[in-house]
């Protein structure tokens, strides 16, 4: 018995041992910063200590989107990693074509920095800041989406269609805040002004919080972010399809092709019944303002014996049943994944190319 006692000792001393040695190891012989981070071959930022390159891009004052907290699910902060190459994840591959992997694309807040870098971003995204916003107003306009307008400073100038990062308190986050993106509604030619519609996720971070809100709350948010950019050619036909609160940026993109009369726009919005629609007074006087524009409004779910003399029906079917291009063409779509699924199928039959679809889905 005591032989067996001492040398379960004896083994419990050497797991020890070994334990307090790979810790050594690990401490000694891991890279100590500070490591140099080389922007565009123009800007250098120095990374203190390993960490995620994401989070030293933002201690940096380089706003790269991310609106799911550094979990890479979101995709959208990406980077172009010139040295030193790596492979990338798993999880990455889901959100980088074999283009971009092969590029040296990656999610930078799957990338950890312990040595230097290299490494290329995007020029409108070095572009993006952070300023403060105050609540105008906070509106609901269905029972789940408010119209939330924000008064910002004049010089914040952003694109139709783009959008920005809301700060949002997240007490349990190591930063105690994360991001959330979302679409701008607002007219690009107004400036210190901007709008937007918010569907209220039960359970979410976001968009409770943001519709708690009040006139004359504070928030923070960065931006402007997105590479969708209206075709200022005025024989260029527009067509834009939205569902749901995908209506967001498409609203901004309607506002600033008024700017161009002559242009030919198809405005369709699906949605499920009359209860869900919204902006609606908007789309008839920009119709009575210009006769040639089309607004078409589709639901999927409006209840039997209603007198809704609209389209019945999903919106990509309405689209396939009366819209034909006529010439060159800009296509904008937004909505839930299934609706765009549809819909590129059906631009596909019609001979759309995909250089000239601008699609999100969310």
């Amino acid at each position: 018995m005591t032989t067996l006692l001492i040398s379960l000792a004896v083994f419990l001393i050497l797991i020890e041992l070994l334990v307090a040695g790979i810790f050594l190891a690990r401490r000694f012989l891991q890279s100590s910063g500070p490591f140099p981070i080389v922007i565009n071959d123009e800007k250098t930022v120095e990374a203190a200590e390993p960490d995620k390159l994401l989070s030293h891009l933002y201690a940096a004052g380089i706003f790269i989107p991310s609106s799911c907290g550094g979990r890479g699910t979101c995709g959208l902060c990406r980077v172009q990693v010139k040295k030193p190459q790596s492979t990338c994840t798993a999880l990455e591959e889901e959100h980088l074509s074999a283009r971009e992997r092969a590029e040296g694309y990656r999610l930078s807040c799957m990338v950890r920095v312990n040595g230097p870098m290299h490494i290329r971003v995007p020029e409108d995204i070095l572009g993006a800041r952070e300023v403060r916003a105050i609540v105008e107003s906070n509106t609901p306009v269905t029972a789940d989406i408010v119209h939330m307008a924000l008064s910002i400073p004049e010089d914040f100038r952003f694109e139709a269609g783009q959008y920005v990062q809301i700060r949002i308190p997240a007490p349990e986050s190591p930063r105690g805040f994360e991001f959330r993106a979302y679409s701008v509604a607002s007219d690009p030619g107004v400036p210190g002004r901007l709008e937007l519609a918010i569907r209220k996720i039960p359970g979410g971070l976001g968009s409770p919080w943001l519709h708690a809100r009040k006139p004359g709350d504070e928030l923070f948010l960065t931006g402007p972010y997105g590479e969708w950019r209206l075709s200022p050619d005025p024989y260029c036909e527009l067509l834009l399809v939205s569902g749901g609160v995908g209506i967001t940026p498409l609203r901004a993109i309607l506002h600033a092709a008024a700017r161009t009369p002559a242009k030919r726009v198809h405005f369709y919005h699906g949605a499920r019944t009359r209860e869900d629609l919204f902006w609606t007074d908007e789309w008839k006087a920009l119709q009575e303002r210009f006769p040639h524009w089309r607004f078409t409004l589709a639901l999927s779910h409006e209840p039997d014996g209603s007198d809704w003399d609209g389209p019945r029906g999903f919106v990509h079917e309405v689209v396939d049943a009366t819209w034909e291009p006529s010439g060159a063409v800009q296509v904008f779509l937004c909505g839930p994944p299934a609706m765009m699924e549809a819909l590129q199928r059906v631009l596909d039959e019609k001979g759309v190319s995909p250089a000239d679809i601008y699609a999100d889905a969310f």
